[in-house]
Order: C-alpha cells, then structure tokens, then sequence
C-alpha cells in the first residue's frame, strides 16, 4: 500500500475522531449529528454541480448505503449518550476491520498479503485493547456499539463496492450522502420537534459545520483511498483514529489516562509498519 496513500488516511482518521468527540462533546448526540447532516446538505448542494453523475452500475449500492447510514447514525447517537467516549469508541471503531477483513476474504476476494492481514489483526487488535482498560459496561451499551460496529462494517463494504463502480468516488458520495443527510434529519424533527432543532441549529451552527466539513473530508478521502488500495487495509487504517480519540478524551473531555491507551498505541503502530 503506497505510503502517500497510508499518510492522508491517517489525516482522515484525524478528523474522524475530532467530529466524533464534537458529537459526544454535547448534550444531545442527536442534535449534534443532525448539525453535522445540516451541514453535509450544503457541502453537497455547492459540489453537485462542479461533479460527474456517478455510473449506473453504482445507483444500487447509493439506496442501501443511504439507509445502513441512517441505521449507523442513529444506533452512534444512542450509544454515545449512554457511556463514555473512551469507553464507546473503542467497541465501535475496533470490530469494523476485523469484519471488513473476512467479508472481503470470503465474499469479494480482495487481493491481501500476509503481512496486511497481521497489519489489520494488530490494529483491530490494538482498538479494542483501548476497551480492556475501561471500566465494566452495561450490557445495553455493549450491544449498541456492537450493532453499530457492524453498520460501519456493513457500508464500508458497501461504499467501497459503489465508489470503484461510480467512475467518481466523491460523486458516489455526494449523492448518497445528500438524500442520506435529508432522510437523517426528518427522523430527528420526528424526535425532537421542529422547534428545538431549529433552536440548536441556530446557537450552534458553527459547530456543526465545522464537525460535518470534517466529517464529509473525512469519508470523501477514505473513499477515495479504497479505489487505490484493498478495501481492509483502508479500513484498518481508519480506525488509527482511536489514538486521536484517545487524546481528545484525555486532554478535552477529562476522560483519565489508562495503560491500556499505551498498549494500545503499540499495537496500532506495529499494525500500521504491517500495513
């Protein structure tokens, strides 16, 4: 896997703990990513015109994708409100790549090395050590990361299947993300009421803009990536953002240190030299 590609995955894994700690950040997970689907309305809106409609062949995996997203949204929204950042992100970052890894295996036989799948096995390995130092979990939780961790798995499979067929990665995004964002934000009016999103919007609309600018670069890249390199050592490296969510937690939201977050590090790193 080229190094340049290695180097703004880890750029994107950066920005994906940065707006993950923004919607744990706030009182209520579901009105900050619905700030973030706000946003990711009108990022979409000013690049459809500049972008090539994405191929046909690619519409199939836009309609599942829109609706794995919305699952995967809200199932993040409900976990995040019942434990801890540290504790959470963990669960739902560290299975993902151990999923993607035997899907594309066993079903799309993408081409891996030995020495990649170690790469992925050290890092998955090393995300959920970050879990082994938290304190015990109520199993509701649990199950909540789990489900979501497999949403995650579920679209970047999906995802990357579409993007390589589009022609056009960032279009493929662009347009399910778009009907993805609309649909979000219907379910949260549906939760909150019309009146109290607009209020949230209106105090803190610089926030969600600058989680969902980092968010959409985030994915835009990641998608980007896995039309350059097998879809599970992207996948993988993505999840190097647990050493970004780590600091954040420590160092913003005063979560405490554990030695957990070392060995976890290590192993990362050790994944990524894999890699």
């Amino acid at each position: 896997m080229p190094i340049s590609v290695i180097a703004i995955v880890l750029i994107a894994a950066l920005f994906h703990a940065t707006w993950n700690a923004l919607i744990k950040s706030g009182k209520d997970p579901l009105l900050e990513s619905m700030l973030i689907s706000a946003a990711w309305i009108i990022i979409c809106l000013a690049l459809i015109p500049i972008l090539p409609l994405p191929d046909s062949s690619s519409w199939p995996y836009a309609l599942v994708t829109i609706f794995i997203h919305v699952s995967y949204f809200l199932l993040l929204s409900k976990s995040y409100s019942m434990g801890d950042f540290g504790a959470v992100y963990p669960i739902v970052r560290g299975l993902p790549p151990l999923i993607v890894t035997l899907v594309s295996v066993l079903i799309i036989n993408e081409p891996l090395s030995f020495t990649g799948v170690l790469g992925v096995l050290l890092i998955g390995a090393g995300v959920l050590a970050l879990e082994a130092g938290n304190k015990r979990q109520s199993n509701k939780l649990i199950l909540f990361a789990l489900a979501t961790a497999v949403m995650i798995a579920a679209y970047t499979v999906v995802d990357a299947l579409g993007a390589r067929l589009s022609g056009n990665s960032t279009s493929f995004f662009v347009w399910f993300t778009l009907f993805q964002s609309i649909i979000y934000i219907g379910v949260v009016l549906h939760r909150r009421g019309r009146e109290q999103c607009i209020t949230h919007i209106k105090k803190k609309w610089k926030h969600g803009f600058i989680g969902g600018l980092m968010s959409f670069s985030a994915y835009a890249i990641v998608l980007w990536a896995m039309t350059q390199a097998p879809i599970p050592y992207v996948s993988a490296l993505r999840e190097t953002s647990v050493l970004f969510a780590s600091a954040i937690a420590i160092i913003f939201l005063s979560e405490p240190v554990r030695k957990s977050r070392i060995i976890s590090a290590i192993l990362i790193f050790a994944g990524i030299l894999f890699i």
